[in-house]
């Protein structure tokens, strides 16, 4: 359950930090270089560890719910 939390707080971060860096991008920017930019960023890349970390913690919390 710790697992889960932690990696949905984590989402929320990367997800947030997303968001405000595609508001920031000026405009003749491509899709191309917003990826490779979120790529570079940490704060993104907290989306995906998050990600990672709620997959697992689903997995690891379906034991317990099974019958």
């Amino acid at each position: 359950m710790v697992v889960f939390l932690i990696g949905f707080g984590f989402m929320v971060q990367g997800g947030v930090m997303a968001i405000l860096y595609l508001n920031l991008m000026p405009q003749p920017f491509d899709l191309k270089t917003y990826v490779t930019f979120m790529v570079q960023q940490t704060t993104c890349q907290l989306f995906f560890v998050g990600l990672l970390m709620v997959l697992i913690g689903i997995k690891r919390l379906d034991r317990y719910f099974s019958d």
